[in-house]
């Protein structure tokens, strides 16, 4: 049976890499993770950091476990796990990960991030130090097939890429969450997901179908507890996208999905700010204005041929609202449970929290 998450664990920092089909991609991430192996050594010697590689392989059928072996370093073989969760989705793999961790400390790292080669020691020097600080992210950047695309700015976000906060250190905005890719977690501060009535209320990516959201789901949870967020250019990662991600129909898909579960983010983050945050036949006015006017400017563009791709900033803006839309009735089964697990959420506080 694996350990609550409450439960004390040895000093040290997990890395989990959950992953689907992802044997062709492992490599350069692996290769990353490999040179952290230097940390553990100290200086002087019995100073070092533990660390271990966590792979989940999420249901794969291209022989993706047998790959990593065949790759990681045979001298640092009692550094690495892998375990197989059988239930499709990227959210059944980051609980799988959650729970059998080694370590107090867990980084998600997707299989296509390469880390900086500092990456072990910030992070866990950054958790020591701030025993209130639950959740710790970082900038990226991209590699890309080839010349970055002229509108590649515009939704490079929605491809986990660039800085989510700009500042550094500890971010004091409310409501602030964050990309799972490169996200850090100290896992006492997900006792929350002890209790058996905590159910997320996004599910993520599930094969095709994605009902994104559920790594700002995770954090906004955290820290209605209580916890600290940082915000660290310390370390940073390469995000390696392929060209099919470059796709203006993926990416028309992936914004669409995006905005689906703002229904329920939205319950979240009016925890924290309601004025800020409408739910609701408020936010119900809102998401229609927004469909009609973005709708409008969409289809005008199109009609006079100044839609270059359905990746153009106008075509994707429409696809968002269109998401937001379609969401708000899609999704309204699930506000009762994200209104469930803020009442949860914050029966589990903080040191000194309250």
């Amino acid at each position: 049976m694996a350990p609550s998450l409450a439960d004390p664990r040895p000093d040290g920092v997990t890395l989990a890499v959950c992953t689907h089909n992802g044997a062709t991609r492992l490599g350069p991430t692996l290769a990353r993770i490999a040179a952290q192996a230097d940390l553990e050594k100290g200086n002087p010697p019995g100073t070092g950091i533990h660390f271990e590689l966590l792979v989940v392989d999420n249901a794969s059928t291209d022989g993706t476990a047998e790959t990593v072996k065949a790759l990681w370093p045979a001298a640092l073989a009692d550094r690495l796990t892998i375990i197989r969760e059988g239930a499709p989705g990227v959210a059944h793999a980051r609980l799988r990960a959650l729970r059998e961790a080694r370590f107090r400390f867990i980084s998600f790292i997707d299989d296509d991030n390469w880390i900086s080669p500092n990456w072990v020691r910030e992070v866990h020097a950054i958790f020591a130090d701030n025993p209130k600080v639950a959740l710790l992210h970082c900038p990226s950047t991209a590699h890309l097939p080839g010349p970055e695309p002229a509108d590649f700015p515009t939704y490079s976000s929605w491809l986990a890429i660039g800085s989510l906060v700009q500042e550094e250190g500890i971010v004091t905005r409310r409501p602030v969450s964050f990309w799972t890719a490169g996200l850090s977690v100290r896992l006492a501060a997900l006792a929350f997901l002890d209790d058996p009535r905590f159910a997320f209320a996004l599910s993520g990516r599930t094969g095709a179908r994605t009902l994104g959201g559920e790594d700002h789901e995770l954090c906004l949870c955290t820290l209605l507890g209580g916890w600290e967020a940082v915000f660290t250019h310390k370390i940073q990662f390469v995000h390696d996208i392929p060209m099919r991600r470059l796709e203006p129909d993926y990416l028309a898909d992936l914004v669409e999905n995006g905005g689906r579960s703002r229904r329920v983010l939205s319950e979240y983050r009016a925890a924290f700010a309601p004025d800020r945050f409408p739910t609701g036949l408020r936010l119900l006015a809102i998401c229609v204005r927004d469909f009609a006017y973005r709708g409008a400017a969409y289809w005008l563009k199109r009609a006079v041929g100044r839609l270059p791709s359905a990746a153009a900033p106008s075509a994707l803006s429409y696809r968002h609202a269109r998401g937001r839309l379609v969401g708000y009735f899609e999704t309204a089964a699930r506000v009762p449970v994200a209104r469930r697990n803020i009442a949860i959420a914050r029966r589990f506080h903080a040191p000194d929290a309250g």
